[in-house]
C-alpha cells in the first residue's frame, strides 16, 4: 500500500516528499530525527493536561520531556512535556518550521493562553483555521503539559502515512521567544 505524507497542499507536500527523500539520501543531514511506528487503535487517551504510561500507544519519557502519540480512526493525539515554566509547542505536518501547524501554550498567573499558529521561514503566525478539536494544558513541578486532539481530514484520513512531528519548549511565558529545547519525530501511521 502506498504512503501518504501529510501537508499542507500539493506544492507543501511534494516539497516535504523530496525533502525526505533528501533526509534518506544523505545520513546525518537531518540528525536528531527520530522515526516511530504507530498502530491505529480504537482507545483515546484523556486529554486532561496529564501524560502517562499507559495512556497512549507511543510514550518516550527520558525526564526532561516526554512525548506521546495515539492514532484512531477519526483522531491524531499528540502530547508533549517539557521541563519548563514557559511555553511548550507540538507541530505537525512538517520536518522543519516552515509549513508546520503549531500548537503552541503557556500558563501564567494560572491562566492558560493557548493558539494554533503556521510556520513560515523561521517565523510563524496566527492560523484562523486549522482541524485541532480540543486540547489541554498544565503546569506543575517546573513541568508543563500540552495535550491536543487533530480531527483526521483530508491526508490523515489516509489509512496509512507519515506524520512528521516537532515538539520544542521555551524559557518564556509568550509566542516567539526562541526554543530551549526541540525534537523531531517522523511517525508511520499504520492501520
Amino acid at each position: 500500500m502506498n504512503k501518504t505524507t501529510l501537508g499542507l497542499g500539493t506544492v507543501a507536500r511534494s516539497v516535504l516528499i523530496v525533502g525526505l527523500l533528501f533526509v534518506v539520501a544523505i545520513p546525518g543531514f537531518c540528525q536528531g530525527t527520530k522515526e516511530r511506528a504507530i498502530t491505529v487503535t480504537g482507545k483515546n487517551p484523556v486529554i486532561d493536561g496529564s501524560l502517562t504510561a499507559g495512556e497512549y500507544v507511543f510514550f518516550e519519557d527520558n525526564g526532561t520531556w516526554a512525548i506521546a502519540a495515539t492514532v484512531t480512526d477519526k483522531t491524531v493525539f499528540l502530547g508533549f512535556s517539557g521541563t519548563t515554566s514557559g511555553w511548550v509547542s507540538i507541530g505537525y505536518g512538517s520536518v522543519n518550521m516552515n509549513n508546520a501547524i503549531f500548537c503552541i501554550g503557556y500558563i501564567k498567573n494560572l491562566k492558560t493562553d493557548f493558539d494554533v499558529q503556521k510556520g513560515a521561514g523561521h517565523s510563524h503566525s496566527k492560523l484562523v483555521s486549522h482541524n485541532i478539536t480540543m486540547h489541554a494544558m498544565s503546569e506543575k513541578n517546573g513541568k508543563t503539559v500540552l495535550e491536543i486532539a487533530i480531527s483526521r481530514t483530508d491526508l490523515l484520513a489516509q489509512k496509512e502515512f507519515i506524520l512528521p512531528v516537532l515538539v520544542a519548549y521555551g524559557k518564556n511565558d509568550d509566542f516567539y521567544s526562541f526554543h530551549a529545547f526541540r525534537e523531531i519525530y517522523t511517525f508511520s501511521i499504520n492501520e
